[in-house]
């Protein structure tokens, strides 16, 4: 019995820092404008190449300096000078997913999907989202651009 009322309190306390975090990353003054920005975008055209990247909320310091898109499907994140957590890419629900569900990933990693779609000027949001069943909770907000040469 003693078990049972401390995985309880344990599965508890996951959830209200759940709640807590869920609220914390959305109450960020832009976070509104994005989510309302993104969901008047549509799918991007086909990504391929280098693409600089934009961390726009929550505002953390990172080492993350975009993507890398390939034509079989698969990409990766720039991360200092290397390439580091591979994706799978797709259209889905007229946005472009990126799955990180990869074997190479690290298990944190694997509940995260990044979804992108364009906007009517023609710039690219991103939105990363975690995987609860068939929910997807944000957790922040990017932006990329084509690399210049």
């Amino acid at each position: 019995m003693l078990v049972l009322r401390i995985l309880g309190s344990l599965l508890a306390s996951i959830a209200l820092l759940a709640i807590l975090l869920y609220v914390f990353l959305n109450v960020h003054p832009a976070a509104w404008e994005y989510a309302r920005q993104f969901s008047a975008g549509r799918a991007p055209e086909p990504l391929l190449g280098v693409y600089d990247g934009t961390l726009l909320a929550p505002p953390l310091p990172t080492s993350w300096k975009g993507k890398v898109f390939r034509p079989d499907g698969t990409g990766a994140n720039r991360v200092g000078d290397a390439e580091s957590y591979p994706f799978r890419h797709a259209i889905r629900d007229d946005r472009l997913v990126l799955d990180y569900a990869q074997d190479a990933n690290p298990w944190w990693l694997k509940q995260i999907e990044d979804q992108i779609v364009a906007q009517e000027d023609g710039s690219l949001l991103g939105r990363i989202t975690l995987r609860v069943g068939p929910w997807r909770m944000p957790l922040g907000w990017f932006t990329i651009v084509p690399a210049a040469p």
